[in-house]
């Protein structure tokens, strides 16, 4: 029973069908289910992986050893005075010739070292400053990306929103054409209308067609692609909620906009912490300068058979080194740190006004959409106005069929403009807080 349960659980949250969707469901769904995503938060644990690397370097040194040597049997003759020496015998004469050397076939050796750096310059202490700046980089620009994501599922969306509208319009409109086609070539079978204006009509409709092609395909593309980001089956059908999609927003003033993205931008911070990284690396450079102070210790266990023992030889010392070719070679390496410095300080700089460039642009497209809603609106007003004269006047002969597809047309792009126009003052809208350093979170879309 719990097996059948389990598989009938819906691949990835999703059951086979129509999938409804609203703005705030693309939050968690685009940051789940990206790619992207998961390479930057991987590139996260990867910065957190060599910082741990650097501290496991300020670790105390902590080793054992043990060696067991086996010899073939040595031919070695030694000295009287030696021979007489291991014998214990200090008052053997010095003359007369050798003795023989004792039987030595194996030798057993059993060490421990122990060693702490004690200084070395606060190399330890910069390499792990730079790495924790480093891995709070990675973790601001893992936070950008997200934000990046949702803009883009969030575009997407009302993407959507304007192709179906378009096609809703267009279709509409088709039906008029279709019926105006029909009208016509009984008319013109008749002999009550010429060949041209039925022609001029069919031509008209054929427009429509081909424009209503295109809006089918690019919604197909859209949608699939949307599927993707949010890991949505391919065999679901997605379906918008647009019971509360446009709704009327209030935003700060440019400068308190702009303000805003200087301090809270993911991205500048994280050039930042670069910045600081790069200036923890010179001063970790810089301990070449100075010499190195090392504790140690060690534990000595040896057994010659026949030749040597030597049992619990405790040694300790401190050892200081300072190598010379360094107050030559550490420069190259300065100078190597202190350029990737300038150029990360001038990244920030550069970073610094494309934001500011990139938040005046949104701030003014969002601006002038909301103008583009209301002169939409007037438009399209006139453009039926201007329909429905010349609808009459091509009935009573006054105009010709060429003015009234004209004006038909004219109204038809004052329908799609309008449609469009709402959507693509949201899309400015959450393009303009992302620029503003504001996170995209799921309570942000639902206000």
């Amino acid at each position: 029973m719990f097996l059948a349960l389990f598989l009938s659980r819906p691949f990835l949250g999703f059951s086979q069908g129509k999938v409804i969707l609203k703005p705030s469901d693309l939050v968690d769904l685009s940051i789940q289910n990206s790619k992207f995503l998961k390479i930057s938060s991987e590139q996260v644990n990867a910065a957190k992986a060599r910082l741990a690397q650097t501290k496991d370097n300020a670790l105390p040194f902590v080793g054992v050893s043990g060696s067991y040597y086996q010899f073939a049997k040595p031919n070695v003759s030694l000295s009287s005075g030696l021979s007489n020496l291991l014998k214990g015998n200090n008052s053997g004469s010095s003359g007369g010739s050798g003795g023989s050397a004792p039987s030595v076939t194996n030798a057993t050796l059993l060490q421990g070292t122990v060693s702490e750096n004690l200084f070395s310059g606060f190399k330890n202490k910069y390499s792990i400053q730079a790495d924790q700046f480093l891995v709070r980089a990675s973790e601001l620009k893992n936070e950008a990306n997200q934000d990046e994501v949702v803009l883009n599922a969030l575009s997407a969306f009302y993407n959507i929103y304007k192709l179906k509208s378009n096609q809703k319009i267009l279709t509409e409109d088709l039906a008029e054409q279709n019926r105006r086609v029909h009208d016509f070539t009984n008319l013109e079978k008749n002999g009550l209308l010429t060949r041209n204006d039925l022609l001029k009509s069919e031509v008209g409709a054929s427009n429509i067609k081909l424009n209503l092609s295109d809006i089918n395909n690019a919604l197909e593309i859209a949608q699939y692609n949307l599927k993707i980001m949010l890991g949505i089956p391919e065999a679901n059908e997605i379906e918008l909620d647009t019971t509360q999609i446009f709704k009327d927003r209030t935003i700060k003033s440019k400068e308190e906009l702009m303000q805003m993205a200087l301090d809270n931008r993911n991205d500048l911070k994280s050039i930042y912490q670069e910045n600081e990284s790069y200036k923890a690396r010179i001063k970790s450079a810089k301990s070449a300068y100075y010499p190195s102070v090392t504790l140690s210790g060690g534990y000595i266990d040896a057994f010659i058979p026949g030749l040597l023992t030597v049992k619990n030889v405790l040694n300790a010392g401190i050892g200081v080194k300072y190598n010379f070719t360094n107050l030559f070679t550490t420069k190259h390496r300065l100078e190597e740190s202190k350029a990737n410095l300038n150029a990360s300080q001038a990244n920030y700089q550069y970073n610094s006004d494309q934001i500011k460039m990139g938040l005046n642009q949104a701030y003014l497209n969002y601006l002038e959409s909301l103008k583009r809603i209301d002169l939409d609106q007037e438009i399209i007003e006139q453009a039926s106005e201007n329909y429905k004269i010349l609808k009459n006047k091509y009935a009573n002969s006054l105009a010709t069929l060429t003015d009234l597809l004209d004006g038909e047309l004219t109204l038809l792009q004052a329908r799609l403009n309008q449609s469009n126009a709402k959507a693509d003052a949201q899309i400015a809208y959450y393009n303009l807080i992302k620029s503003s350093g504001t996170p995209l979170t799921k309570e942000l879309v639902n206000q």
